[in-house]
């Protein structure tokens, strides 16, 4: 077998009493999600370290405070809730190594001792392959969601729509040069 290993470092800091940021460092960010390791058998060739994460979170009040709304910026940790109590992770929104790119607002509607509701509404850009490798038709492409989640003891619950445009955005054919 070969010797692979994967490395990562992250530095999260608070910039203030209402903002905080994070830089995530780690190897194996490339087009193939599945190989997240790093091979050291392959002829002394440099590897690659990306950015997994960075963005910058703002709080219109006191972080601590459950009931305060945020804003967080740039390739951030997927902000919408996906049932993971109890052992059960739903991916239908995104698998759990997927950062999104864009911007998400939280809102807390309701926070009461016995009950809370929260809305979560993100916009996030998504790549497609460089257009100088394809022809016909082809947009950016982007997606919109917003999510209502209620807490009430042990009981949790959300109701959530995602709206992805132009996702078939028209002909992508790789372009071909004969030779």
């Amino acid at each position: 077998g070969a010797l692979r290993g994967r490395f990562r470092l992250r530095m999260q800091t608070p910039l203030s009493q209402r903002s905080d940021a994070e830089i995530y460092l780690a190897t194996g960010i490339s087009t193939a999600p599945t190989a997240g390791y790093t091979s050291f058998t392959d002829q002394f060739r440099g590897k690659n370290i990306s950015f997994a994460r960075a963005y910058f979170n703002y709080y219109f009040g006191d972080k601590a405070n459950p009931k305060t709304p945020s804003l967080i910026f740039g390739k951030m940790l997927n902000p919408f809730w996906r049932g993971e109590l109890g052992g059960f992770a739903s991916e239908i929104f995104w698998d759990n190594d997927v950062n999104p790119e864009g911007i998400a607002g939280r809102l807390p509607i309701s926070t009461s001792k016995d009950f809370s509701l929260t809305n979560t509404t993100g916009f996030f850009t998504l790549t497609l392959p460089p257009k100088f490798f394809l022809t016909g038709l082809t947009t950016d492409t982007y997606q919109i969601g917003t999510q209502f989640k209620a807490d009430s003891g042990i009981f949790h619950g959300a109701f959530s729509y995602y709206v992805f445009d132009n996702l078939n955005s028209g002909l992508l054919v790789p372009e071909v040069t004969p030779g």
